[in-house]
């Protein structure tokens, strides 16, 4: 193989390698509470869960977009993306100063 041939393949494995472990952190999220959700035998006997799907997909998009980001460097989002970012990311914020409230209480 030549030398130019050798390095992107070297890059598309490492961009598909920061891929793949962004999924597999979200995916074994989502299969952990769904295992224990599975788990409880009645709704009396569930455990809580941790993050609703709907805070669950806006650390989805903070990560793809943060990964995005690492991958593929300055000037690659674009300002939706931005915007999309920064309200997730509020979001995220929030959730988590409300369940530290309600931890103190």
């Amino acid at each position: 193989k030549s030398k130019s041939s050798k390095s992107k393949s070297s890059k598309s494995k490492s961009s598909s390698a920061a891929t793949t472990a962004a999924e597999q952190m979200i995916a074994r999220a989502a299969a952990t509470t769904a295992a224990a959700a599975a788990t409880a035998d009645s709704e009396a006997d569930k455990e809580p869960q941790l993050f609703s799907e709907d805070l669950l997909s806006d650390m989805r998009t903070c990560l793809l977009t943060l990964e995005q980001r690492v991958r593929d460097g300055p000037g690659s989002l674009t300002h939706d993306q931005i915007d999309e970012f920064a309200v997730a990311a509020q979001n995220v914020l929030i959730d988590m100063k409300q369940q530290a409230a309600d931890l103190e209480e």
